[in-house]
C-alpha cells in the first residue's frame, strides 16, 4: 500500500512538473523579457542617437549673422569683449558653456567623434589649443585629449584653475587669451603625459589640416 502511495505521489509530481504556466504568467514574462532586451538595446543606441540629436544644436560656429566689426575684435582683442558682445557672436550653446561654463550632454558634442587631423582652435578668439595628433576616445563622451598645443617656447594657450564647484575639487582649463571655459583636465589620461583634457565641443572650432 506504502509503494503504490508513493508511486501515486510521483505520477503527481511528473504531473505537475509539466503542466503549462498560466496565461497570465507567461504573458508578463514575455513582457519582462522584451523591456529588458528594449533597456539593453535603447543603452546601446542612446549615445548615438542623442548624438545626432543634438549634434546640429553645437556645431562650433559662430553665428551666421554675427557682425563682421565684432568677430574681428573677437580675434585681436577678446579681453575687450563685453558678455554681451560675445552673446552676439556666439550661438547660444557657445555662450552657455564657453562664456557660462556650462557643461554639454556626454556624447552630443560635435568633435566628440572627429578623427579628422587638424588642430582645435577656442570657438572665441580662435587661439590654437588642442593638436588632433593628441585626441584619443577616452569612452567619455566628450572630445579627450592628452596635450595642449605647443607654442614655439614650449607653453600652450591653456590656462589650468582650481574649481571646487559642485562640490568637487577639479582643475579647470580655460582659453589663456580670451577666458572661455573649456572644460577639466584629469590625471587619468595616457602616456606620455597622463593627463586627459576632457573639453567641450561647444568650446572648439576645428581647423582642417591644409
Amino acid at each position: 500500500m506504502a509503494s503504490l502511495t508513493v508511486l501515486s505521489r510521483c505520477s503527481w509530481l511528473s504531473q505537475a512538473r509539466v503542466l503549462p504556466r498560466p496565461p497570465s504568467v507567461v504573458i508578463r514574462r514575455s513582457r519582462l523579457i522584451a523591456r529588458r532586451g528594449f533597456q539593453s538595446g535603447l543603452s546601446l543606441a542612446w549615445p548615438r542617437i542623442m548624438g545626432q540629436k543634438f549634434s546640429g544644436d553645437w556645431v562650433s560656429e559662430h553665428k551666421a549673422d554675427a557682425d563682421p566689426t565684432l568677430l574681428e575684435k573677437a580675434r585681436t582683442r577678446p579681453r575687450d569683449m563685453t558678455l554681451e558682445e560675445w552673446r552676439q557672436v556666439l550661438t547660444p550653446k557657445q555662450f552657455e558653456v564657453a562664456r557660462g561654463h556650462g557643461t554639454e550632454p556626454a556624447f552630443t558634442g560635435y568633435y566628440a567623434d572627429n578623427k579628422d587631423a587638424g588642430i582645435y582652435l577656442c570657438v572665441c578668439c580662435t587661439a590654437e589649443l588642442f593638436p588632433s595628433q593628441t585626441k584619443y576616445e577616452s569612452g567619455s563622451g566628450w572630445p579627450s585629449f592628452y596635450d595642449t598645443q605647443k607654442t614655439p617656447d614650449e607653453t600652450d594657450n591653456v590656462e589650468r584653475k582650481r574649481d571646487i564647484s559642485f562640490g568637487m575639487a577639479r582643475t579647470e582649463v580655460l582659453c589663456k587669451r580670451c577666458g572661455s571655459h573649456l572644460g577639466h583636465v584629469f590625471e587619468d589620461g595616457p602616456r606620455p603625459t597622463g593627463l586627459r583634457y576632457c573639453i567641450n565641443s561647444a568650446s572648439l572650432k576645428f581647423k582642417p589640416k591644409e
